[in-house]
């Protein structure tokens, strides 16, 4: 499964407050109005952790790049 299609999944899911797959967690404060929060926070760094995933394998390729190290 893809990071992306996990995300999608994470965030359909946080809204189903209540549902089986709320484990009365502790954290549920405004779960209805906002969603799961352990879904959205879980959805926000896999995220981010993309974003910055991305972002180093960008700068890595780069630095072949400009050190020659590639037959581009």
């Amino acid at each position: 499964m893809q990071i992306e299609n996990i995300i999608k999944s994470l965030r359909r899911m946080a809204v189903n407050t209540g549902t089986l797959n709320c484990l009365g967690c502790g954290f549920e404060h405004n779960c209805g109005i906002h969603g799961c929060r352990v879904l959205r926070e879980a959805a926000d760094k896999l995220d981010e952790l993309q974003r910055e995933n991305n972002a180093l394998f960008r700068s890595a390729m780069d630095n072949r790049k400009e050190s020659g190290l590639t037959d581009d």
